[in-house]
C-alpha cells in the first residue's frame, strides 16, 4: 500500500516538473537584448524574424497611450504574450495589408521581412486584453533611422502624424484580442 502512495506521489511530482518546464518553455525563442533602465522598453530578438522587436513599456509617453475611445487602461505585454502572438503571426496570412483567414494571401512574416516590430497593448472598455504589433519598415536603413529614431520606446504608429515627408517608411499594425482570439488590422 505504501509503495502505491509513493508511486502516486512520484507521478504527481513528475507531472509538476514537466508542467513547470512547459510553462517556462513558452518564452524559448525570445532573446532579451536590452532592458532599458528607465523601464521605457525591452529590446528583443525572436526566432520568428531576423529583425529586432521592442516591447513598449513607457505608458506615460503621450504617443504610447492608446486613444481613450478604445482603451480603458494600458497593458504591457509579457515575453510569453509576445511568443504566443508571434506564433499566431507566423500562421497568419495578409493580402494588401489586410488579414486573410483562408491562407490565400502572403504569410504575414514573409510580407514584413526587413521590418522591426513594436509590441504594446491595452485593455478595452469590455475588459478584453488587446495586444498590438506594429511593423516598421527598416528596409531603407537611412530613412528608417531618420523617421524611427525613437522606435525602441515610442509607438511610431501613434506618432506617425508627425511625418512631414511625402514618402515616410511604411507602418502596418495589427491587433490581437486575447479573449476573442481574433487578429485584425489595427485602426484608431
Amino acid at each position: 500500500m505504501r509503495n502505491i502512495q509513493i508511486s502516486k506521489f512520484l507521478c504527481f511530482a513528475s507531472f509538476l516538473v514537466l508542467y513547470s518546464s512547459m510553462l517556462s518553455a513558452q518564452v524559448i525563442g525570445i532573446k532579451l537584448i536590452e532592458k532599458n533602465k528607465e523601464r521605457k522598453y525591452a529590446l528583443l530578438k525572436t526566432d520568428a524574424s531576423d529583425n529586432y522587436a521592442t516591447i513598449l513599456r513607457d505608458t506615460l509617453n503621450e504617443f504610447n497611450r492608446y486613444p481613450s475611445a478604445k482603451a480603458a487602461d494600458q497593458y504591457i505585454p509579457s515575453l510569453s504574450d509576445i511568443q504566443n502572438l508571434e506564433w499566431i503571426l507566423k500562421k497568419s496570412f495578409v493580402s494588401n495589408g489586410e488579414i486573410v483567414v483562408s491562407g490565400l494571401g502572403e504569410i504575414l512574416f514573409k510580407r514584413f521581412t526587413g521590418f522591426n516590430r513594436q509590441y504594446s497593448g491595452y485593455i478595452d472598455k469590455a475588459g478584453d486584453t488587446v495586444l498590438v504589433v506594429c511593423f516598421l519598415d527598416f528596409n531603407d536603413k537611412k530613412k528608417a533611422k531618420k523617421f524611427f529614431s525613437n522606435w525602441k520606446y515610442q509607438n511610431e504608429y501613434l506618432a506617425s502624424g508627425l511625418f512631414l515627408d511625402n514618402k515616410p517608411p511604411h507602418i502596418y499594425c495589427f491587433a490581437y484580442n486575447l479573449h476573442l482570439r481574433v487578429l485584425t488590422k489595427f485602426t484608431v
